[in-house]
């Protein structure tokens, strides 16, 4: 799996007419966007769209708001996105336990009996 693949959300409905550019700039005010990739259905006419982010901590304000872009509100998927949110707040919760277990093993062990 791709490092990044926690970091991405699905925006769904997109205009034909939406370059990537305003997608990338219009979710850049969350942080910092690595990716954004809009896929055009020319059989059907409809567009999605892709957005990477750099750290998947903004996922939680991505979620927060309603996303209006070029003057239409756009879905989000929140599952895919607060399945990130998780992950992310997991992986910094094992990193933490981890830096104090190794403390703990690193340190001199005491004498108990005293």
């Amino acid at each position: 799996m791709d490092s990044n693949e926690g970091h991405k959300i699905f925006v769904g409905g997109i205009s034909w007419w939406t370059p990537e550019d305003t997608l990338r700039k219009y979710f850049e005010d969350y942080g910092v966007v690595l990716e954004a990739v809009i896929i055009r259905d020319n059989f059907t006419g409809r567009s999605i769209g892709f957005v990477v982010f750099a750290h998947p901590s903004v996922l939680y304000r991505v979620l927060q708001d309603t996303h209006i872009i070029d003057g239409e509100t756009r879905s989000i998927d929140y599952e895919k996105a607060m399945a990130a949110m998780i992950s992310w707040f997991c992986e910094e919760i094992f990193n933490a336990l981890s830096a104090e277990f190794d403390r703990g093993v690193s340190e001199p062990a005491k004498d108990l009996e005293a």
